[in-house]
């Protein structure tokens, strides 16, 4: 029984309603995604999807992504969106190690805001060749074929929520200084 698909054009996949109908019905999905170019438009409603681990490579066949800002909150609106999702680990594969960083500070940025503790950076980089002497995808797929199921493991967690011991200790110091605030001002007034 087939539970995980690798898809290089998840744009593609409307064209296709019976490999729709099957990928809808997978666990782990692995997809490729070109942020130099992004029609998040084009992308299928994942939210009826019943993928619980999500891996996504991010990347741009170009040597930079330039000064222009990374802007990933559509697709992360998408990425997130499927009601079974346990998991979403994003890998930026892009030419520059410093687009990579950038990239993954978008989402990372993204996860906070949200307070999504699902999403997953892998930030490390990964040399993927550039356009004058060839990209590297088949050693990479290669690779992620080897790892099996771990490939949506990698990572770490973007956002993780603040232990509970630590929200009680800020909330009690917030109220401190709120009654240390209040007892000051009663002191200075008589």
């Amino acid at each position: 029984m087939l539970s995980s698909a690798y898809l290089i054009e998840i744009d593609a996949l409307p064209r296709f309603p019976k490999v729709q109908r099957l990928v809808q019905t997978l666990s782990y999905l692995h997809f490729v995604c070109d942020v130099s170019r992004p029609d998040w438009n084009e992308w299928p409603d994942l939210s009826s999807y019943h993928v619980e681990y999500l891996a996504i490579d991010l990347f741009a066949e170009r040597d930079t992504l330039g000064v222009e800002s990374i802007d990933l909150s559509s697709m992360m609106r998408l990425a997130t969106s499927p009601k079974r999702l346990r998991r979403v680990l994003l890998r930026p594969r892009l030419v520059q190690q410093s687009d990579v960083q950038r990239t993954a500070q978008a989402v990372v940025e993204w996860a906070a805001a949200q307070s999504d503790e699902r999403v997953h950076i892998e930030d490390t980089f990964v040399s993927i060749g550039n356009p004058k002497s060839g990209f590297l995808w088949h050693k990479l797929d290669e690779e992620d074929s080897l790892n099996g199921r771990s490939v949506w493991l990698q990572g770490r967690q973007a956002w993780r929520p603040l232990p509970h011991m630590l929200d009680y200790i800020w909330h009690a110091a917030s109220l401190e200084a709120t009654v240390r605030g209040h007892y000051s001002s009663v002191a200075y007034s008589t």
